[in-house]
């Protein structure tokens, strides 16, 4: 059976485990103790400044899991406690050879998606901030229902417009056919998750 509830801080061990095994973070990071922090620190940096959560359960084990972040004036909201949980998981990450190797691609990565941003220049209501699901679960039609539960909250909330950031190390079709328009795209040098340089995407949804 699969239940649906907004995330818990007992949940963050296990979605931070998902996030590292189905991008495989651990290619960046010396050992799995690394590689753990890098996806909890992730995961943090996703709910800094989140207005909605949602997670699947399966028999009580989080498989899923989608951030909203509203990005209107006004809306913004910024979790300290998830900040401060955050610097727990990135500090051990600075003493980590590997990952201070592979920052630079991050960074690159980063920059990347900030162009893209101001490429594609509109002011959206909301962002689309996290949204992945177990590979176990796959196929069982929680993917569609977290992002209805997310489309459902917008709604509810006056959102009319909102952007996701994706790239082909992701399962970046999925938007399309939710309707989504390929607002922006850009080519890198960054690879992960088995994929080679992969190509990054703004999608998104104007009024």
């Amino acid at each position: 059976m699969i239940t649906y509830r907004s995330i818990q801080p007992s949940d963050c061990a296990e979605l931070g485990r998902i996030i590292v095994d189905t991008w495989q973070f651990d290619q960046f990071t010396a050992g799995p103790k690394g590689a753990g922090h890098f996806g909890q620190s992730y995961l943090l940096s996703c709910l800094l400044q989140a207005s909605y959560t949602c997670v699947a359960l399966r028999e009580g084990r989080p498989v899923g899991v989608i951030v909203g972040a509203e990005r209107r004036r006004g809306k913004r909201r910024w979790h300290w406690g998830a900040y401060f949980r955050a610097l727990r998981h990135t500090v051990p990450l600075l003493f980590d050879r590997a990952f201070r190797k592979g920052n630079g691609e991050w960074s690159g990565y980063g920059e990347t998606l900030a162009a893209l941003d101001r490429e594609v220049g509109y002011p959206f209501d909301a962002e689309l901030a996290l949204f992945l699901v177990d590979e176990s679960c796959r196929g069982l039609g929680i993917g569609k229902r977290l992002y209805q539960n997310l489309m459902d909250h917008f709604a509810a909330q006056g959102v009319e417009s909102f952007y996701v950031h994706t790239d082909t190390g992701c399962n970046h079709r999925f938007y399309e056919a939710q309707g989504l328009q390929r607002l922006a795209e850009a080519a890198t040098h960054f690879s992960y998750a088995g994929v080679e340089n992969v190509t990054v995407f703004v999608y998104g949804k104007k009024k």
